[in-house]
C-alpha cells in the first residue's frame, strides 16, 4: 500500500512564482493540500481564486505582485523576504 504521509509539508512554507494561473496555480494548491503555507507571485491579475482555495484548505496564502521583466522584482532575496513576511 502506498502512503503520501512521507510527503507532508506541515509547518513548511512555499513560494510559487507564476502561481496565479495554470500549472503554477495547480502546484500552489498541491503544496497547500500537502500542508504548506504558500505565497504565489502574480503580474497582472491578483489570484483571488487561488488564495481562496488555499485558505479553504486551512492554510495561509498570500499573493505577491511581481513583474518578471524587472530585475529588482525577481531578485531572489527580495521575493523570499517578502514571502516570509507574508506567510511567516
Amino acid at each position: 500500500m502506498f502512503s503520501l504521509d512521507s510527503f507532508r509539508l506541515d509547518g513548511r512554507r512555499a513560494l510559487v512564482t507564476g502561481g496565479a494561473t495554470g500549472i503554477g496555480a495547480a502546484i500552489a494548491r498541491g503544496l497547500a493540500a500537502a500542508g504548506a503555507d504558500v505565497a504565489v507571485t502574480f503580474h497582472t491579475r491578483p489570484p483571488d481564486d487561488v488564495i481562496a482555495a488555499i485558505g479553504g484548505l486551512g492554510r495561509t496564502a498570500e499573493a505577491i505582485e511581481t513583474d518578471l521583466w524587472k530585475m529588482d522584482d525577481v531578485h531572489a532575496a527580495r521575493l523570499i523576504a517578502e514571502a516570509g513576511a507574508a506567510i511567516g
